[in-house]
């Protein structure tokens, strides 16, 4: 019994600590940045730090050696996917590329919908130089911006958000800088994972396990 209560001791740490939503940080100003928070644990993800690694000439040989090595183990064997295109022919490769497709949007939906956008700051100053050609680029810019905005904002859980779009008609040249957070549940994306890997073993490749099997003709 000890050791049951240790389980599930363990087990509901472990969902707890997925309940805790990871936090993304995307921040442009002339340069990009993308950090992701954890409880206390940050890392950035861009711009990375370059590290020099050095490749010595045995380790190049290894790798050589590895490559004929599996180049000569490989042996030619019958193509699963040409057996099952013979046994079910176009129609059985259509439902499994609609299953697929299915099982896919499926698990974005699942994420999408674990995604809240707690900030969003966007700022951009239009200007060409030219007052005719700003005024221009302006509208075009508010149209195609505003629009996509919209989607996101119906799509997703939008806590805060700041966007200002402005014609400079001094300047001459366009400038523009966003602060974006957001914070994902990794319980809810772990969620969408496994329900898409079952759906994928049942309607996908156990199909094409069965389709690509030998018939035997009698």
């Amino acid at each position: 019994m000890t050791v049951l209560y240790i389980f599930l001791f363990i087990l509901i740490i472990i969902i707890l600590l997925l309940c805790i939503r990871v936090t993304v940080m995307l921040d442009y100003n002339e340069k990009f940045v993308m950090d992701i928070k954890w409880i206390f644990f940050k890392f950035r993800i861009f711009p990375k730090k370059k590290k020099i690694k050095e490749k010595t000439e045995t380790e190049n040989e290894n790798k050589q050696k590895k490559e004929t090595k599996t180049k000569t183990k490989t042996k030619k064997r019958s193509n699963p996917f040409l057996k099952f295109y013979e046994n079910q022919g176009v129609s059985g490769v259509l439902e499994l590329i609609k299953n697929t497709s299915a099982i896919i949007s499926g698990m974005l939906k699942r994420t999408i919908k674990s995604v809240i956008i707690n900030k969003l700051d966007l700022r951009i100053v239009i200007s060409s130089g030219d007052a005719a050609s700003t005024a221009i680029e302006y509208g075009k810019i508010c149209s195609e911006v505003f629009p996509a905005l919209g989607i996101i904002c119906s799509n997703l859980k939008v806590k805060k958000q700041n966007v200002n779009i402005m014609p400079d008609f001094i300047c001459s040249e366009n400038k523009a800088q966003f602060n974006v957070v957001l914070s994902i549940s990794p319980l809810r994306v772990i969620n969408a994972c496994v329900i898409m890997c079952v759906q994928f073993i049942f309607n996908v490749f156990l199909k094409f396990i069965i389709g690509s099997r030998n018939i035997k003709k009698i």
